[in-house]
């Protein structure tokens, strides 16, 4: 089915983004793409000194998006939410394993950054004055509202994270559960503008990769046919909300699908709160 005009509007806009941050989406395919500091030995000491201090992480940003569908290439980076109380342990296994601490000024790109109690590290060089080097991110799983119940454990042999080393817990989230989060936190007043530009462009990303056919984005005349809906829409457009409805959230997180249908149809403007929009206080 096509994505609805004004999905797929949004999604142009929102297409134009990663190229600010040049570590993400379009960079990928750059062949000059590599780091100069082989940081593997440090990661991979990260990894089990997690596992010896029985730290689960949960897979959240690039990583998570691909996984539920969102097209992107995962390289370098890094990025993982940490039950609140085992972050300083989370913390303290990335600075045992030499990995320096990434300066304040490293401009953010992932939504796990504009969380304030995020920790970065680096993990390499930039490969070029346009590019930041790759770093990985440890915030707390409070910020996205996620309660470990709703997690998924990986299997030992999940890509991207190195099979040999015994009892790493590495945990991931449905679409259902991603979603929710990321309207949890769009819907935070702390959040900095930025963040609720890269927040927004995630969660419209998986809605439309994952209820809507995304293959001819980038054929349609968006002046012109933005509010232009055929038949096909409509119906897209039904089976998606009614999709997203019979989603198992617990009653309080009930206006969570409002939210999400409200994006859908195009009734949310990117200036609004979904929390605050219903008078809710979170």
């Amino acid at each position: 089915m096509q994505t609805p005009r004004h999905i797929q509007a949004f999604m142009r806009h929102a297409g134009s983004f990663p190229r600010f941050f040049p570590f993400c989406r379009e960079s990928r395919n750059n062949k000059m793409s590599r780091t100069r500091l082989d940081m593997g030995p440090r990661i991979t000491s990260f990894f089990q000194r997690c596992a010896d201090a029985q730290v689960d992480l949960i897979e959240w940003d690039h990583p998570l998006l691909a996984r539920l569908n969102y097209p992107l290439v995962v390289d370098k980076d890094y990025t993982f939410l940490v039950p609140d109380h085992a972050l300083p342990n989370a913390t303290a296994a990335a600075t045992e394993s030499g990995l320096p601490v990434a300066d304040e000024g490293l401009r953010r790109g992932y939504s796990s950054e504009y969380c304030s109690n995020a920790r970065r590290f680096l993990l390499g060089d930039a490969i070029s004055e346009y590019h930041r080097p790759p770093v990985l991110v440890l915030a707390p799983l409070s910020w996205s509202g996620i309660s470990t119940r709703d997690l998924g454990r990986l299997p030992p042999t999940a890509e991207r994270y190195p099979t040999p080393v015994q009892g790493l817990s590495v945990y991931t989230a449905s679409l259902p559960v991603a979603c929710a989060a990321l309207v949890r936190i769009l819907s935070s007043k702390s959040l900095a503008w930025e963040g609720r530009i890269r927040i927004e462009s995630d969660l419209r990303s998986l809605l439309g990769y994952n209820f809507f056919d995304m293959s001819k984005e980038y054929e349609i005349n968006y002046e012109v046919d933005a509010n232009t809906m055929t038949p096909e829409d409509v119906e897209g457009l039904r089976a998606a909300v009614s999709t997203i409805k019979s989603w198992p959230y617990p009653a309080q997180d009930q206006w969570i699908k409002d939210a999400l249908e409200e994006m859908l149809t195009g009734e949310m403007t990117g200036n609004e709160r979904p929390a605050e929009r219903r008078g809710l206080r979170l």
